[in-house]
């Protein structure tokens, strides 16, 4: 018999050493950029950077938190979570060792399959036994409903090139759509699915009335601004009008959030020492900060900076990724002691994650302004993304160190 407290330990461990090795990717590639090597195609790492950050870290960690927080106790739901873990991280690993070396070719394109078609299985087990009338379950099931969605965008890329349109318009929109419906509405979704769940089991009052146009909110503002992702395709006028509306409506959603949670909440229960304080708050600010962004990116001068500038895109990327995300998540961890704060060199790994999700996104945005800055000052970025890139890796390694490798360290449901 499988318990869930094993499905859950097993999940998130999975889930930490995919985030480990998606920074152990991101640390090389960093080097690169300061020292060339003949023949390397950055593309084909990339490729397994991100889809290890994705796939290996973020549905590994979000699936097992719903499941772990919205599923009942039931040795059926357990076994068939312990096998969807298992087949997921041979994805990944798959993905891990394949894209570097051939990029999207047939070994690599079967793992991602592969995990397209165990994410499904997920997706039927959380809309089969979570409770309907559920409020927060909502949100999870329409996370997953556009990251159903968003598989569209990959399986589009095979008939792109075989028509020989990789060097179009369409081969980039499909790239978009795939990760608009991931970062927009899979992760966005499903962090407030985990936020709404986590103050009703503390017994925090929230509006009901208010969570629920927040909802709606969220998800037609998600839906509407997939054409922010085409205007620097040059779209018509009327695909900027919906853009700008939907982005209108993510500034209500955020308005409304603030009043959910600070107007007659009392956070006390949740804000339990600083820590939590640090990383819910650099996910709250990173998700307004990114809702700003998307709202001032239909301004047609920033449009057109942003759609020709790499850095700016990974800019946003890494606020999505990083600073909402993965600061939500671990601070979530540390909340259902997943994670453990044991002593000063645990606290030093939390103390360079924010460090290093917050130098990276400045040094980022930095590098999108070449324009102002001398070269050397330009160069000098790239030692700094480097050494940032380190201070990720070490601070994920003490995570993990202290709450799965060292003795006496067992997680609790």
């Amino acid at each position: 018999m499988i318990s869930k407290g094993r499905v859950i330990r097993t999940g998130l461990f999975f889930a930490l050493a995919n985030l480990l090795i998606t920074e152990v990717i991101g640390m090389f590639l960093r080097y690169i950029m300061l020292y060339p090597v003949n023949g390397f195609i950055d593309r084909y790492w990339i490729h397994a950077h991100s889809h290890t950050g994705f796939l290996g870290w973020i549905f590994m960690v979000l699936a097992i938190m719903s499941y772990s927080m919205f599923l009942p106790k039931n040795g059926n739901i357990n076994r068939r979570m312990y096998r969807v873990m298992i087949y997921c991280q041979i994805a990944v690993l798959g993905m891990v060792v394949t894209f570097p070396i051939m990029g999207y070719a047939a070994l690599s394109i079967l793992f991602s399959t592969l995990h397209m078609v165990i994410a499904l299985l997920f997706v039927v087990i959380f809309f089969r036994n979570a409770v309907k009338t559920d409020l927060a379950a909502k949100f999870i099931k329409a996370g997953l409903v556009f990251m159903v969605i968003s598989s569209l965008g990959p399986l589009a890329l095979g008939p792109i090139v075989v028509t020989g349109m990789r060097d179009t318009l369409w081969y980039n929109m499909a790239i978009y759509f795939y990760l608009h419906f991931q970062y927009n509405g899979w992760f966005t979704m499903a962090i407030f699915g985990l936020l709404f769940k986590l103050l009703e089991q503390l017994g925090l009052f929230v509006d009901e009335q208010k969570v629920k146009l927040f909802y709606r909110l969220l998800v037609y503002g998600i839906i509407m601004t997939l054409t922010l992702s085409f205007l620097g395709f040059g779209p018509s006028p009327y695909v900027r009008i919906v853009g700008i509306l939907g982005a209108v409506l993510q500034l209500w959603a955020g308005y409304l959030l603030l009043r959910i949670l600070f107007l007659k909440s009392d956070l006390s229960q949740l804000l339990v020492n600083n820590w939590l304080k640090w990383f819910f708050g650099m996910a709250l600010f990173s998700w307004l900060l990114k809702i700003m962004l998307q709202f001032l990116s239909v301004i047609p001068v920033i449009t057109d900076f942003v759609y020709l500038n790499r850095d700016a895109i990974m800019t946003y990327l890494h606020l999505s990724f990083l600073g909402f995300s993965t600061c939500f998540i671990i601070g979530l961890f540390i909340f259902k002691r997943h994670l453990y704060i044991t002593g000063k060199v645990s606290q030093l790994g939390f103390l360079l994650f924010l460090v290093g999700v917050g130098l990276m996104e400045l040094t980022i945005g930095l590098r999108s302004l070449p324009q102002y800055l001398s070269l050397e000052f330009f160069s000098l970025l790239n030692y700094l993304l480097f050494f940032e890139s380190i201070l990720l890796f070490v601070s994920v390694f003490i995570m993990m160190l202290f709450s799965f490798i060292l003795p006496g360290r067992f997680i609790k449901q």
